[in-house]
């Protein structure tokens, strides 16, 4: 039995060198797998920015609806003609 493990190491090693030849990358495992996972994470990144975009500027729309809503409400109270410029 030893000499066809013997023959079956050297075929291994053989393929491997092949394989090595043929891409130096050929058993970078951790390298796919990284490369996988970027494009599973780049999306939810990209998510998240937009859904961050999206609650600023729906926080700036609620600001600015308080606003217009607080100067309606002081124009009501105090009038327009009191906020008028003097000659």
């Amino acid at each position: 039995m030893k000499p066809s493990r013997n023959l079956s190491e050297c075929m291994v090693k053989e393929l491997q060198k092949k394989a090595l030849e043929e891409g130096p990358s050929i058993f970078d495992y951790d390298g796919v797998y990284d490369k996988m996972k970027a494009k599973e994470i780049r999306p939810l990144t990209q998510d998240r920015e937009e859904k961050k975009d999206l609650v600023v500027s729906k926080f700036h729309e609620y600001r600015l609806k308080v606003l217009v809503s607080t100067w309606e409400l002081v124009f009501d109270m105090y009038g327009h003609n009191s906020f008028s410029r003097p000659c």
